[in-house]
């Protein structure tokens, strides 16, 4: 969705842009996360707000617990609302619009594998095509909006760019979405997440507790990095065991 906003306003600009994505077309903006998006961020970039399908539920606020949940910090003013979104209809809509907008060449299942370089300046990026072809893309400008696990970043012949990210840089996250009679199962606080710090059930990291409407909750754990064979055990022992007091559940979403 970071590369797609890109392209929007690159084609806006008087651009020539071609849009590539790993991904098939129509699971763009499938990805893993909280879900939770600002609404700040929509005025400044001047693009609609999330809205129907797309929409999961808005927010409030957020609410930063101590571990054992007697403390409360209330961060609620216009800056800390927003939304909880339903991430591929609301990629899919960032999507389509830049190819509203004017991008000229869009390539999915395409892969990027490394930088190009003429005379010591990026100068384009070689990919390997849905069909296994490797191809180079020349171009004058390159964005990189891959995220944390970009097989580009290693390559970029420059100090000013970190190449390697430290594992004390970084959290180790698992999630669900799950779905629920509210009969069955109340929601806590529905117009704010909550996150909780807790370093003996979340060590390095927090809990999450995002609810996305009347039946459905995104929770999940970030920890260290080097709890990595641990975190889905962490997750069901300290998460879902804690919120999801019911039998009558589904599971709609997991991963990390």
């Amino acid at each position: 969705t970071g590369g797609s906003t890109a392209a929007r306003f690159a084609a806006e600009s008087g651009l020539s842009v071609c849009l590539i994505d790993s991904k098939d077309r129509k699971e763009i903006g499938n990805k893993i996360c909280g879900d939770a998006v600002g609404s700040e961020i929509f005025d400044f970039l001047k693009i609609k707000h999330p809205r129907d399908d797309e929409l999961s539920c808005k927010i409030k606020g957020a609410k930063l617990y101590s571990p054992n949940l007697k403390k409360c910090i209330d961060l609620t003013d216009p800056k800390q609302a927003g939304y909880i979104v339903n991430r591929i209809e609301f990629g899919q809509r960032l999507l389509n619009e830049a190819l509203d907008t004017g991008v000229e060449l869009f390539i999915d299942n395409t892969m990027a594998l490394d930088l190009l370089y003429s005379q010591n300046t990026v100068s384009g990026v070689k990919v390997k095509l849905g069909n296994g072809e490797k191809v180079d893309l020349r171009s004058k400008i390159l964005i990189d909006a891959s995220g944390f696990y970009s097989p580009l970043r290693k390559n970029v012949k420059s100090t000013l760019i970190e190449k390697e990210i430290l594992k004390e840089d970084s959290i180790l996250c698992y999630r669900e979405i799950i779905k629920f009679s509210p009969q069955d199962l109340n929601i806590t606080n529905p117009d704010y997440i909550s996150i909780i710090l807790d370093q003996d059930k979340a060590p390095g990291g927090y809990i999450w507790y995002f609810p996305k409407n009347q039946s459905s909750l995104n929770i999940g754990i970030g920890t260290f990095m080097n709890l990595k064979g641990k975190v889905k055990d962490l997750y069901r022992q300290n998460v879902f065991n804690e919120f999801i007091k019911t039998s009558k559940y589904e599971i709609i979403s997991s991963g990390g």
